[in-house]
């Protein structure tokens, strides 16, 4: 740097004594600057030098302040990212104890209430199978069984007449066997003895032909005929018995056996 400074001096000396030169043509100039100012050059420039050797400290002196100071700075910014850092972990770790803490209670509640809804369905459906129990043990009497979709009771062991049978299945809380349809009829023939005679509920009170369903004014839902019927041999034929998975007319004091029904659809 300082021969810089003299070399540029020198120079510009050089320039200033060559414009002299040509208005005054009897000076002398320097072939050589360098090598012949000497001392005498070292001395005059001196002043220059150290002028520009102080500033060259200054300039040293303050980037350092300045590398320093952002230095500083940049060490108060990394604190303050860590300070932002720790303070937004412990943020989100209270807000995810918060939640987990609001979930865990909305879980406990949950199950409080499922309890409290399967404590009351237990104890309802405890009521219903009590309610069902008895409901059953009084329609459904003892001795029946279900066939298609009602229940039935066969007496095989026991003949009546008409009127006898129905008092009997009345006795039982049942009526006479009310047949409702082809596939009911062939529930209940799959469980007779073709060889025997069963009273069924129908007969006629008034008119031939017009059978009704025991002594209501409802007819007959359901006939079945063995071909040839009704037919009929004296006046005193006017109730319907089965008889091989068929129905006849046949005189209401014979006697038979009977199917009971264990409801009033009649």
């Amino acid at each position: 740097m300082y021969k810089l400074a003299i070399l540029l001096y020198v120079i510009v000396t050089g320039n200033r004594y060559r414009s002299l030169a040509d208005h005054v043509p009897s000076m002398c100039l320097l072939q050589d600057p360098p090598n012949q100012c000497g001392e005498f050059c070292l001395t005059a420039l001196k002043p220059l030098i150290d002028h520009i050797a102080n500033h060259q400290e200054l300039w040293n002196s303050r980037d350092a302040v300045i590398l320093n100071a952002t230095l500083e700075n940049l060490a108060k910014i990394k604190d303050q990212l860590k300070a932002v850092q720790e303070t937004l972990k412990d943020i989100i770790a209270a807000d995810f104890r918060e939640r987990l803490g609001h979930i865990e209670d909305h879980q406990t509640a949950l199950g409080s209430q499922l309890q409290a809804v399967q404590t009351k369905m237990d104890v309802q459906q405890t009521a219903l199978l009590e309610s069902l129990s008895k409901v059953n043990k009084k329609s459904i009497p003892p001795n029946f069984k279900r066939m298609g979709s009602r229940f039935f009771d066969i007496e095989s062991n026991v003949k009546l007449d008409w009127r006898s049978a129905e008092n009997s299945c009345r006795h039982v809380g049942g009526h006479l066997a009310i047949i409702q349809s082809d596939e009911e009829f062939a529930a209940i023939n799959a469980n007779l003895n073709r060889n025997y005679i069963y009273w069924l509920g129908f007969n006629e009170p008034n008119n031939r032909s017009e059978f009704m369903s025991l002594d209501s004014d409802q007819r007959a839902p359901f006939l079945k005929w063995q071909p040839g019927e009704p037919k009929y041999t004296d006046n005193s034929n006017h109730c319907v018995a089965v008889y091989k998975a068929h129905m006849w007319v046949d005189p209401c004091n014979n006697k038979a056996f009977f199917i009971c029904q264990a409801d009033d659809v009649i």
